[in-house]
């Protein structure tokens, strides 16, 4: 039973703008997860906090990463996932945490590779090439090139 729900697409039923990220030990209850359109609110919300000075580490990275866990467990791969980790990568890389950008921009990239794209896809294809340099990551930066 727990198999067949975990292969099941759940689609969430809150109505929470902000929710804190908490990491999941158990399967999900569609009551705590918010549903797309909810999502949009949210990250509108996130955005409109960042340029009113909002704290990266302890608001802004924790809304972003709960937004991410609910379009995750959801399955939502489209324009308005890529919009969330194209947000979340700039907001990390304006507030020096390159953990955090590194994390979102994998899954930025798997995105596109699977035939989203977006307008900003060149200039965080840029970002990635700078990343691998200052890692030291040749053998990828190469792969990009």
């Amino acid at each position: 039973e727990e198999l067949q729900r975990l292969q099941e697409t759940l689609v969430g039923r809150s109505e929470i703008i902000e929710k804190a990220y908490l990491r999941l030990t158990a399967l999900p209850n569609p009551d705590d997860v918010r549903p797309e359109h909810i999502l949009k609110l949210s990250l509108q919300n996130v955005k409109n906090k960042a340029q009113e000075g909002a704290d990266y580490v302890n608001y802004l990275c924790d809304q972003l990463k709960a937004i991410r866990q609910d379009l995750t467990i959801q399955k939502i791969k489209n324009d308005f996932a890529i919009d969330i980790y194209e947000t979340h990568a700039r907001l990390a890389l304006e507030n020096k945490y390159l953990h955090e950008y590194s994390q979102g921009q994998n899954k930025l990239f798997e995105l596109y590779d699977e035939g989203l794209s977006s307008p900003s896809q060149t200039e965080f294809t840029a970002y990635r090439i700078l990343y691998t340099i200052y890692t030291e990551k040749t053998e990828e930066t190469k792969l990009i090139l």
